[in-house]
């Protein structure tokens, strides 16, 4: 599976898209500690968005936000500096890769669509 580098002066145009098709659509999020060699997977759950915060400007964060029993669970990627897009024939195999100061960060897509998220507008209707 090839990978595409998602060049970072186009991240915050990219994720807002990337957010609006695949909102709802079911992910595990896992994230791999290079100081330590742990990786720790979340378990499967809605993807509600992920979004570049530039809130201040020296420390730049990738938010990753889920939905799960109705509850936000959030991810925050503190200084990013990479992002590789996967895709394969296979759905179930597509990943976005998020590599931040001490962390790679994977975002494993499980499936299509499960969910309609509130205040995201669903692109097929």
């Amino acid at each position: 599976m090839a990978g595409i580098r998602i060049p970072q002066k186009i991240w915050k145009d990219f994720l807002e898209r990337f957010s609006q098709r695949h909102a709802g659509w079911l992910v595990q999020v896992e994230t791999h500690d290079r100081d330590t060699e742990e990786t720790v997977a979340s378990r499967v759950t809605a993807l509600h968005s992920i979004e570049l915060d530039l809130e201040e400007e020296k420390n730049p964060r990738i938010n990753v936000t889920l939905l799960s029993d109705n509850k936000e669970i959030k991810h925050i990627l503190f200084r990013p500096s990479q992002m590789m897009l996967y895709m394969s024939d296979q759905e179930e195999e597509d990943a976005l890769q998020i590599t931040s100061l001490n962390t790679e960060n994977t975002i494993r897509f499980r499936g299509a669509k499960v969910l309609n998220v509130p205040g995201v507008r669903d692109e097929a209707a």
